[in-house]
């Protein structure tokens, strides 16, 4: 599969997703995403969720679908580092993320129903999970995961969520990928990425939830979406289980 970040709709993805003059760039991603297509290329759908488009997500979802594009990952959109959670107009609260998960989830579910199944990232993993099999995601593993993400000089950062200096792992142009791939369970990074307060591990879902991904986690050792998934997962759990027994 081959990402390609689109957030659904001209009017949704050309809200935020503008080039360096400033001008909108949902024609162009379109117009690459279908010469794939063509060129049976199999297209895996990044779209970052605001406020707003969380609001619009059976639109986004039916626009994707509508044009062939049958992988989604819909991913919650970040607030700017060291910013407080919510405080921005496209911010994604856990009260909007929380009814979100629960339309997308409808949508997704009447598709596997009918028999035209839509792949959305979260959704099968969670559904792998309850029949047994362990998680790709590493938001959904409760441990950080190495992605390999090599900036233009070389230098090797273990997630796209914090290509910062302190995490900088090494350079290629300087090291064996076997080496530094060596060094990594000793980084602070992924030690702090298997840590999970009390009232997280005590919680009915944290053998889905895992904790989620740790740029979501708050001082307290929750999760920002805590309520969104405590809202989801009762809403869902029944129809999930009802899947997993019949694949």
């Amino acid at each position: 599969l081959v990402g390609i970040s689109l957030d659904g709709t001209g009017e949704i993805h050309d809200r935020n997703r503008v080039d360096a003059g400033g001008k909108p760039t949902f024609q162009k991603v379109l117009k690459n995403a279908r010469n794939l297509q063509k060129n049976q290329v199999e297209v895996n759908i990044l779209c970052v969720l605001t406020k707003q488009s969380a609001r619009k997500i059976r639109s986004v979802y039916q626009f994707l679908k509508k044009q062939g594009f049958f992988y989604h990952q819909y991913i919650p959109c970040l607030d700017a580092l060291g910013e407080e959670r919510g405080g921005q107009p496209w911010s994604l609260t856990p009260e909007v993320y929380g009814e979100a998960l629960k339309e997308l989830f409808d949508l997704w579910f009447e598709d596997r129903i009918k028999g035209t199944p839509v792949s959305v990232r979260e959704f099968d993993n969670w559904l792998g999970m309850l029949r047994g099999f362990p998680p790709e995601a590493c938001a959904q593993t409760g441990r950080c995961s190495m992605q390999n993400i090599i900036e233009a000089n070389g230098d090797i950062f273990p997630c796209d969520f914090y290509v910062l200096d302190q995490h900088r792992v090494a350079n290629v142009l300087d090291e064996d990928f076997r080496f530094f791939q060596g060094i990594l369970p000793e980084k602070q990074f992924f030690r702090t990425g298997m840590e999970r307060g009390s009232e997280c591990k005590k919680c009915r879902w944290y053998p889905l939830c895992r904790g989620g991904c740790r740029r979501d986690y708050t001082e307290e050792g929750t999760n920002y979406f805590c309520p969104a998934y405590r809202e989801f997962f009762p809403y869902a759990i029944e129809r999930m289980e009802y899947l997993a027994a019949r694949l």
